[in-house]
């Protein structure tokens, strides 16, 4: 049989390995999810794109996109000084908010302020390069210009 000791240090070598593994884990987790938000970001650039277009501005609802449309938020942002049109998607049980600035074709990566620094690695490991505090400062935390 196995000694008490030898048990202990199995559980000793087990416990420090998830403790190396878990975080990698969570964050690939969370980057699978954050995919699935730029699938849906793209399908609503292209959609937006179309319906400013036909009708010379852009869809506020998900409703004016159609049914297929993934749901986001409208909004007009003037964080830069000029007032700009913005498509929000938010990920990652609502703790990742991707923007996207409609005529200037540039996105970025939202932190809600209860996703701490993890929300912040997760945008850095989309490569994303930190801009300011958040768009929103008493919801964001920071925002990170996505490449």
């Amino acid at each position: 049989g196995f000694t008490l000791i030898e048990l202990l240090v199995i559980v000793l070598i087990i416990g420090i390995l998830c403790a190396i593994v878990f975080p990698q884990y969570r964050l690939s987790v969370a980057k699978s999810k954050v995919s699935q938000c730029f699938v849906n970001l793209d399908y609503l650039k292209r959609e937006q794109q179309i319906f400013h277009m036909l009708n010379d501005r852009y869809a506020t609802s998900q409703a004016e996109l159609g049914s297929d449309a993934p749901a986001f938020s409208y909004a007009r942002q003037t964080t830069w000084g000029a007032e700009n049109p913005a498509i929000i998607v938010s990920c990652v049980n609502n703790t990742i908010r991707l923007w996207h600035i409609l005529p200037a074709n540039k996105t970025y990566c939202a932190v809600v302020i209860s996703a701490g620094e993890f929300g912040d690695k997760i945008c850095q490991s989309l490569g994303g390069e930190y801009v300011q505090a958040g768009i929103n400062p008493s919801q964001e935390r920071s925002l990170f210009l996505l490449k």
